[in-house]
């Protein structure tokens, strides 16, 4: 493993370590030995073993001090290197990870005050605004503006785009809302999951089979753009489908009667980013940050590569005026349009 292409890691340099010499036998037991030898086979001379003893013991007594001397000094270089290195190596320091922010039911009393409190997601709450705003019979352009929450919305999926958009908006802890087109995901057999992923994590809407304008349709090509799309997308996503939005904004009192009947509700929008029409990713960036409020439906498309770029400034945008991204029926369940606002159709 090597051990260098670890964050943080920070080897000690290399220092010469000293290698112990070699083991010496000393003098005094060569002497002895080489002594010893000839002794068992020649006759000694006279006075030659008192003075061989003499010397014998004397060289016994300094040989212990020799290598206690050798042992001290090595103890002492070696313990000179180890300081050394100990000094020459400079822990890195390391940043304690930023806690993050835990979910809660509470929201921020208002915008601009940085990110927005995250909002724990109530299914029946929203089932039951979306039921409410249904029997109602209004399309829905906007929440009612006051919590510090939006919709981001985006058409015409799926497509290569769509894993990337589920991946930015995860790792900013955002919802938004989708709006399928039936023959795109019969199209791209490599994303039938992509729907499932959707529902389960934000909010899905029917936006027709062919993705063409529903207005002056006969009721069996109503039938075809709402109805078989519906089947469609919900066999996809494996939940019921209760949202719609009709092409380009047109719609007529046939095709609002059509999505009532197959128990959708209308849902359009107070922001265009204008990315359909060719805006950059700069132009929609700065569209978002000049004109969004606390309650707007935002209009994007999830197949556009401006759109693409743009969405993780985007986001950004909406943390620092404190606004959190949420469904369009979790916007209804918690800021829902008002009387006025439902009946006039702005947002103002």
């Amino acid at each position: 493993m090597d051990l260098g292409l670890l964050a943080g890691y920070d080897p000690l340099p290399d220092v010469p370590v000293p290698r112990l010499p070699p083991r010496e036998m000393s003098t005094t037991r060569t002497r002895a030995r080489a002594s010893r030898s000839p002794a068992r086979h020649a006759t000694a001379r006279p006075g030659a073993s008192t003075s061989r003893s003499r010397r014998s013991r004397s060289a016994r007594r300094r040989a212990p001090r020799r290598r206690v001397f050798r042992l001290v000094v090595l103890g002492a270089v070696g313990a000179v290197v180890v300081t050394i290195a100990a000094r020459s190596h400079t822990p890195v320091a390391r940043t304690a990870p930023a806690a993050t922010e835990p979910a809660a039911t509470v929201e921020r009393a208002g915008a601009g005050e940085g990110p927005a409190t995250r909002i724990a997601r109530d299914p029946g709450a929203e089932r039951a605004a979306v039921d409410r705003f249904l029997q109602a019979g209004s399309p829905i352009y906007c929440g009612g503006s006051a919590k510090p929450m939006v919709a981001l919305t985006f058409d015409d999926g799926p497509g290569p785009y769509t894993r990337r958009t589920l991946a930015v908006l995860r790792s900013h802890g955002a919802r938004a809302t989708f709006f399928l087109v039936a023959k795109e995901i019969d199209g791209w057999p490599a994303l039938k999951d992509v729907p499932k992923e959707e529902a389960r994590d934000h909010a899905i809407g029917d936006h027709t089979y062919d993705h063409i304008g529903v207005t002056d349709l006969s009721p069996a090509d109503l039938d075809h753009q709402l109805g078989d799309s519906l089947s469609v997308i919900e066999g996809a996503a494996g939940v019921p489908v209760r949202l719609f939005r009709p092409p380009y904004g047109r719609h007529d009192a046939a095709s609002d009667a059509a999505a009532r009947s197959d128990g959708m509700l209308e849902v359009l929008w107070s922001l265009d980013t204008e990315d359909s029409m060719g805006a950059t990713a700069d132009q929609i960036v700065r569209t978002i940050r000049d004109d969004v409020r606390p309650g707007s439906i935002v209009l994007l498309h999830e197949n556009r590569g401006t759109t693409r770029s743009a969405l993780p400034r985007i986001l950004s945008v909406l943390q620092s005026k404190g606004l959190q991204p949420v469904t369009v029926p979790e916007l209804l369940a918690h800021d829902p349009p008002t009387a006025s606002q439902l009946a006039s159709g702005s947002c103002g």
